[in-house]
């Protein structure tokens, strides 16, 4: 998957740009698939026509399918979805064995997940609040509980991420922008402000390269003590096994 093609990808954080080049490629994108937490819907056209968006948020993107509700109650029936991706949404969420009870009701037998968080570390980084970060021991942990079988485990954004994270953060402390009804872990509000001027686009330019090259070196020094981001892929498994 040419990950770099993705329209927003000059605004990804660097455990969210690695964790779609490393773990995208086992994710059935010609599946019924649920977005629970889509915010703007980063990932819709990685599916096509099979994708459905779910968020608590006002206003959704122009096209596409939307849901406005809880992912603590989602408004589908059992075996609904073919495949169900949440991405940096468990760790807003107080009762998180609850919205993992609902993505179980309405996965259809073998059906997949990805699931994706900051870590413990990552929060810090985040804009919205948070209850927790999940480690990828705590990721298995949970669903193991609601009998998902993990097929692949990856620890993203290691220590050259956190380091560029940091710098961001030193530079986003003197922007002001205007705050989005559901500002977003990616930081699109801080982006807009660059987009309308040559200086601001070579910036984000700049900034993608450096993206790349922080990419290469986390995946070329697998040093993984501190990482920013946690996640699972895992199958459904049947209740009676």
């Amino acid at each position: 998957m040419n990950f770099e093609g993705s329209k927003d990808f000059e605004t990804k954080s660097v455990w969210r740009a690695e964790w779609e080049r490393i773990l995208f490629p086992y994710f059935p994108r010609n599946k019924f698939t649920l977005d629970c937490g889509c915010g703007s819907a980063y990932y819709r056209h990685f599916f096509d026509n099979n994708y459905v968006g779910l968020d608590i948020q006002q206003h959704f993107p122009k096209n596409g399918v939307y849901v406005r509700a809880s992912s603590m109650d989602l408004p589908f029936r059992g075996g609904s979805f073919d495949a169900v991706l949440a991405s940096a949404l468990f760790e807003h969420i107080e009762n998180p064995d609850k919205a993992l009870l609902e993505i179980c009701r309405v996965l259809k037998q073998e059906g997949c997940i990805i699931l994706g968080t900051p870590s413990r570390y990552g929060t810090k980084y985040e804009t919205l609040k948070t209850f927790r970060g999940y480690d990828v021991e705590d990721l298995e942990h949970l669903v193991h509980a609601y009998k998902f079988l993990v097929k692949r485990r990856f620890k993203v954004g290691g220590v050259f991420a956190i380091v560029f994270a940091e710098i961001e953060n030193i530079f986003k402390r003197n922007l002001r922008v205007v705050k989005h009804e559901l500002s977003s872990f990616e930081g699109e509000q801080y982006y807009d402000l660059f987009r309308h001027s040559h200086f601001g686009k070579a910036i984000l330019k700049l900034r993608q390269i450096i993206l790349h090259l922080t990419i290469v070196m986390d995946t070329a020094i697998p040093f993984r003590v501190l990482y920013q981001g946690a996640c699972i892929f895992a199958i459904k498994r049947d209740t009676d096994e």
